[in-house]
C-alpha cells in the first residue's frame, strides 16, 4: 500500500510541476522585462498581452527541451 500512495504522490508532483514551472517562467520574464525596458515597452505583438505571447513562446522549448533530454537519460540508464 505504502508503495502504491509513493508512486502516485510523485505522479501528482510531476503534475504539478509541469503546470508552475512554465507560470513561473513566465511570470519572471514579464516582471523582469517589465522592470528593465519599462510597462508597455515590452517586445510582441499588438493586441496580445506580453504574458500571453512569452507563454506561448516557451510552450515549444519546454517541450522539446522534455522530449530531447528523456532519451539521453535512457541511453544514461541502459549504458551502465
Amino acid at each position: 500500500m505504502r508503495e502504491i500512495q509513493v508512486r502516485y504522490k510523485q505522479t501528482i508532483l510531476g503534475v504539478v510541476w509541469a503546470l508552475v514551472q512554465p507560470l513561473l517562467t513566465t511570470g519572471i520574464f514579464a516582471v523582469l522585462l517589465g522592470l528593465l525596458m519599462g510597462k508597455g515597452n515590452e517586445p510582441g505583438i499588438k493586441g496580445v498581452p506580453y504574458v500571453v505571447s512569452t507563454f506561448c513562446a516557451m510552450l515549444p522549448g519546454n517541450c522539446s527541451q522534455t522530449h530531447s533530454a528523456r532519451p539521453v537519460q535512457a541511453w544514461f540508464r541502459t549504458s551502465g
